[in-house]
């Protein structure tokens, strides 16, 4: 099965072009984008647009931020009303500001991997053949044949 990325790749096209053009002056970003970049995207194909410009390894602190005021003036995102769009804008501008590259969910911790299980030993090795019936172990006493439990 195949699927159709031709919206996914229009943003990610985007954002290549705007990662390429980090070293450029805000007079050539203003050259190289307007409006019409983003006309016929959607609000998911915007949000996929700007998260893929927040992974983008070229944007340092000192470069980066007059591309962050190179999106506003040529897109106009301040104006957006669409939530998912402002705080992605905002995750991206502090990415920037702050010289780091890390998204909201990379930020938690993964918990570390558990060992792996040491190799079977002779013992575990001489208890897979028989059956988990006779290697259950009663740990309760059980009262000799005859006798009542509980009786006075």
């Amino acid at each position: 099965m195949e699927y159709d990325t031709s919206l996914a790749d229009a943003a990610y096209s985007l954002s290549s072009r705007w990662a390429s053009s980090r070293f450029a002056s805000p007079a050539e970003l203003a050259e190289r984008f307007s409006k019409a970049d983003l006309e016929l995207f959607s609000a998911t194909q915007v949000v996929l647009f700007l998260e893929t410009l927040e992974e983008e390894d070229a944007f340092e602190r000192e470069k980066g931020s007059h591309v962050v005021e190179g999106l506003e003036k040529a897109y106009g995102f301040e104006a957006n009303k669409n939530p998912e769009i402002r705080v992605r804008l905002i995750s991206l501008s502090q990415c920037v500001l702050q010289g780091e590259r890390r998204r909201v969910d990379e930020s938690v911790a993964d918990p570390p991997s558990p060992p792996s299980p040491p190799p079977p030993s002779s013992l575990a090795r001489s208890f897979a053949g028989t059956s988990s019936r006779s290697r259950r172990v009663s740990t309760r006493r059980r009262p000799p044949h005859g006798s009542r439990s509980g009786a006075a």
